[in-house]
């Protein structure tokens, strides 16, 4: 089950684990995520968890570590995904959207604390790049990633992907990666923030609890901040994480702006109910769930 999220340059791909790739205008030439694979789901947008205190480490997407947790769910609506998750007294919730006029999307990410002591948890956003032509990459795997660059630029406090030009068959283009949380690390380089062999369903940062600071050259490309966060009990902290397209200057020179929670909430909107009987976001939140129990109902018949 996935959802489209698109504005009228900006279209992403979001399946109920946060699977799926994103585009700028052209699938083909200017694809900005990587999805491998329908079938296996991966890889997706996902934020993974550590508990710095007991070493647990989780996804709240559930994907791609896939380990059982003690609460799970997902609704899609009308260009926005939302997936909510609980382990061990941590509730996560992930919030994705495409903003209206701006070719970027945007994850708003609640962490609570719903114990009765205080948590001390690092949360890892991760995306995995392609920044180019899908087709080119399957052709050329090892050579592709090669004009593959990603570096992390502290002043903006922004991750940069760059594609450079192959003469006579791709323009150089331009991606970013960007929270509005502290950043304590961060990682560039695919084959640093998992274990050998292990792919996504290993993150050996999530089990170190510590980002390595790499930056890609003609590397496999990822995206991944380090964050941390000290909750006490009932506390939540909520931050957001904004990747596009650098289509010109104007884009480029928004960067700040999308490091503003604020403006990332105010251009979170849900869809207009059109229903002749208008109900509470508590009734439509029920109503949400017994669709989804009813629809995994239907697939396990």
């Amino acid at each position: 089950m996935v959802n489209y999220l698109f504005n009228d340059k900006y279209h992403c791909i979001c399946s109920a684990t946060g699977g799926g790739f994103s585009y700028y205008i052209d699938p083909k030439s200017y694809r900005i995520l990587k999805w491998e694979h329908l079938h296996t789901d991966r890889p997706g947008r996902y934020v993974f968890l550590r508990d710095m205190e007991s070493n647990d480490f989780w996804s709240i997407n559930w994907q791609p570590i896939r380990k059982e947790l003690d609460k799970w769910e997902t609704h899609h609506g009308i260009n926005y995904t939302v997936i909510k998750s609980e382990n061990k007294k941590i509730y996560g919730e992930i919030t994705y959207f495409v903003p209206v006029d701006v070719p970027v999307e945007c994850w708003i990410v609640k962490i609570k604390n719903l114990s009765n002591k205080k948590r001390k948890i690092k949360a890892f956003p991760f995306a995995h790049f392609l920044d180019g032509d899908p087709s080119m990459e399957a052709v050329l795997p090892q050579i592709y990633p090669m004009y593959l660059r990603a570096h992390y630029d502290y002043k903006k406090e922004t991750i940069f992907i760059r594609r450079v030009a192959v003469p006579g068959i791709e323009k150089e283009r331009h991606c970013f990666f960007t929270t509005t949380a502290k950043v304590n690390g961060f990682d560039c380089v695919k084959e640093k923030f998992f274990e050998s062999f292990g792919y996504s369903d290993t993150p050996k940062i999530a089990k170190t609890g510590k980002c390595l600071n790499t930056n890609s050259y003609g590397e496999d490309t990822i995206g991944v901040f380090e964050h941390y966060f000290e909750l006490n009990p009932g506390q939540e902290k909520e931050f957001a994480i904004t990747l596009g397209f650098i289509a010109d200057n104007t884009i480029a020179n928004k960067i700040k702006q999308f490091k503003n929670l604020k403006w990332v909430k105010e251009n979170c909107k849900e869809g207009a109910d059109y229903n002749s009987v208008k109900k509470t976001r508590e009734q439509k939140d029920k109503e949400w769930e017994f669709v989804i129990k009813m629809t995994m109902i239907a697939r396990d018949l």
